[in-house]
């Protein structure tokens, strides 16, 4: 797909507009539906994208992907919108697949069940909604399909009846070739049966037209499924797969046709349409870039870094009186002069080149497999075999729908703000606090802050650590000499008599409860979901199974490093509690690193470890630390630590602690 960006000035700065090129010799906007068959197989997913990029499509939808749960995968320049349910089984599923250029305008997913599911497009004149469906197969209940069909209008009730709304799927029903008005064309397929009826009752009722019995082709680039039994003697070929779209807006489809070239090991073919639209780009977050510390390691560049910044800090605060500026102002001055300096002579860090699992091998076998459809079986389904073999694994990121208090799903983005600021505000109401409590005007403050004391504070401070909203690391404030040090005193003593801070020290950001609550994945206790306990700044993720943990972990990274903040690789372990089996082949990894593997861990300073058999277990240093929080004033206790021998230990833990054991932080 051909995409042209412009440009255009606006009132807040400039703004990005993605056009979908239209004209006679140039690609419209394609969006197709197709049931593969199982994209749970290894390679089927990068099989089915890469037949995306051979035909230039743009959005296709997917039946019988057999994943489950619901979320977002991002492989091989495409995304995956998928929704499932979480039984063992997950023989139904849907998602849609999206190209680069459309994915920057997605607006909202829902994934509603293993059936259907609702993406939401920016698009300009219009939105278009796309819902993709999987119907009840002939074997099913007539209560399973009204199930079906009430699952698509509640979703229907979701979009506007003014913008471009696309139901499209595998419907399992035969409308045959008897026009109806306005909704069947005459260019249909076979013989209708009661299922079909049930489908133009439904599109009769939504004002839906079915755009793939319009166009006049060839029964070949008809028929979406062809039967298992179906031979050169005996051809047994139906049109069950459909494109529909609201009447009014069904001038601007110019072409729907089936592609049985199209490459994917399935019984079904491509239904595919070409749409005149143009697409808007929304605006997204994008990944903040790190200054490149390493190169504070070069005696030559920390020296010339040095010597600018505290040159520069002494020229941008020389006469300057602290009592007579405003905190925000000083403050603003001191980081901007802070940054300027170490982007200049530092600069952004490279990004690192993520490691893709498809390699051309692959994609040429799948190129040769493409040449043997149709033609030779026997070698399609040699190629298919060694495909297989050589297929690797996906990322996928899971989905859950906001709900507001009436537990109606919330799907407009200033709604979405609106239910979060409600959150925040009722976690936050802390109505113990009272004025009685804060300390009067008169009362002395206590002495001021000293140099001393700040060059003690930055220097313990730990290097490689994320900054905060101010962007500025502690390796460039170890940069400021002596003399600057007195800047930094006149700041903070400033804030802390008049108690009033800069603005930017007063936000924050929430990063882990928005990812690990989203993230369906976890243990079922009283039937919660328990995927994390938090406590302070230490973090246990919990999954039942070690793919579970890597999607959760996976999760956690990205979005934090939306803010900057990179996981501490050496710090974080994994561990498999299990009593029958020691699953010795696990591997779990962040960015590319291993994950080291424990078999027993320390939570919360907790006397006893918890162990991969899922008993627990003393230790004789957890022991010493308990026993000095015993004997400390808040206790009130009289138990003397330094001469307790064995037998007193074990009457308080049952534990033997070995005669050479030292309390560590005795050091």
């Amino acid at each position: 797909m051909e995409v042209q960006t412009e440009t255009r000035p606006s009132v807040s700065g400039t703004t990005r507009v993605l056009r979908i090129p239209g004209g006679k010799t140039q690609r419209k906007l394609k969006i197709g539906t197709w049931n593969v068959r199982s994209i749970y197989e290894s390679g089927k997913l990068a099989n089915t994208i890469q037949e995306m990029k051979r035909l230039h499509i743009d959005i296709l939808g997917v039946c019988e992907t057999w994943w489950p749960d619901s979320g977002k995968c991002k492989t091989n320049g495409a995304t995956m919108y998928y929704s499932g349910d979480q039984s063992r089984n997950h023989r139904n599923e849907v998602g849609i697949i999206v190209s680069e250029a459309v994915e920057k305008c997605v607006k909202n997913f829902l994934p509603y069940s293993d059936r259907t599911l609702l993406l939401q497009i920016h698009a300009k004149p219009l939105n278009i909604n796309i819902i993709q469906t999987y119907a009840p197969t002939a074997d099913k209940t007539d209560e399973d399909v009204e199930s079906f069909y009430n699952e698509v209008k509640e979703l229907m009730k979701m979009t506007k009846k003014h913008e471009i709304n696309i139901i499209m799927g595998d419907f399992n029903a035969k409308i045959g070739k008897s026009q109806v008005e306005k909704i069947v064309g005459p260019f249909g397929l076979g013989t209708r049966n009661p299922r079909g009826d049930r489908l133009i009752q439904f599109c009769t009722e939504q004002e839906l037209k079915i755009m793939n019995t319009w166009f006049c082709l060839p029964p070949r680039r008809l028929y979406t499924w062809k039967s298992p039994e179906d031979n050169d003697r005996n051809i047994i070929r139906n049109q069950i797969d459909f494109i529909l779209i609201n009447q009014r807006y069904s001038t601007c489809v110019s072409k729907v046709s089936t592609y049985p070239g199209a490459d994917v090991p399935s019984d079904h073919n491509l239904l595919l349409s070409q749409i005149n639209i143009k697409l808007a780009v929304m605006t997204k977050s994008t990944r903040k870039k790190h200054l490149d510390l390493q190169k504070l390691k070069e005696d030559e560049c920390k020296t010339e870094v040095t010597q600018e910044l505290n040159n520069q800090m002494k020229l941008n605060f020389e006469g300057t009186s602290f009592n007579n500026v405003e905190i925000d102002e000083v403050w603003d001055r001191l980081k901007s002069t802070m940054k300027n300096i170490a982007s200049t002579k530092l600069g952004p860090t490279n990004s690192r080149a993520k490691q893709k699992w498809m390699t051309s091998e692959i994609l040429n076998l799948m190129k040769q497999r493409r040449m043997h459809k149709n033609k030779d079986y026997s070698q399609y389904k040699r190629l298919q075999t060694k495909i297989k073999e050589t297929a690797g694994v996906y990322r996928k990121q899971t989905f859950s729908n906001l709900v507001d208090n009436n537990n109606n799903i919330v799907l407009d983005q200033e709604q979405k703000k609106q239910v979060w600021k409600e959150y925040i505000e009722e976690v936050f109401n802390d109505i113990s606090r009272t004025d009685a409590l804060r300390t009067s005007e008169t009362e002395p403050t206590g002495p001021s802050i000293t140099p001393e004391e700040i060059k003690r504070a930055i220097k313990l401070s730990k290097n490689n650590k994320a900054p905060g909203p101010d962007e500025l690391p502690a390796e460039i404030f170890k940069l400021i000499d002596d003399e600057n040090l007195e800047i930094l005193k006149n700041i903070f003593n400033k804030i802390y008599d008049s108690g009033i801070y800069p603005k930017e020290w007063l936000s924050s950001a929430f990063i882990f409860e928005e990812v690990a609550d989203s993230v369906d994945v976890g243990i079922k206790v009283n039937g919660v979901n328990i995927n994390n306990i938090r406590y302070a700044d230490d973090t246990t993720l919990i999954a039942g199974n070690i793919t579970e943990l890597q999607q959760l972990l996976n999760s956690v990274n990205d979005h934090s490093m939306l803010f900057g903040l990179n996981m501490n690789i050496s710090k974080t372990k994994f561990m498999v509690i299990s009593r029958t089996n020691t699953f010795n082949n696990l591997v779990l990894t962040v960015n590319g690193q291993n994950i080291e593997r424990v078999s027993s861990f320390k939570y919360l300073g907790l006397p006893k470890y918890i162990l991969q058999s899922g008993y627990t277990s003393p230790q004789p240093y957890s022991i010493c630390k308990m026993l000095r929080v015993v004997n400390s004033p808040l206790w009130n206790g009289s138990l003397d630590t330094k001469n307790i021998n064995n037998e007193q230990a074990r009457s308080l833990r049952d534990v033997d602690i070995p005669q050479d054991v030292k309390d560590p932080m005795d050091r």
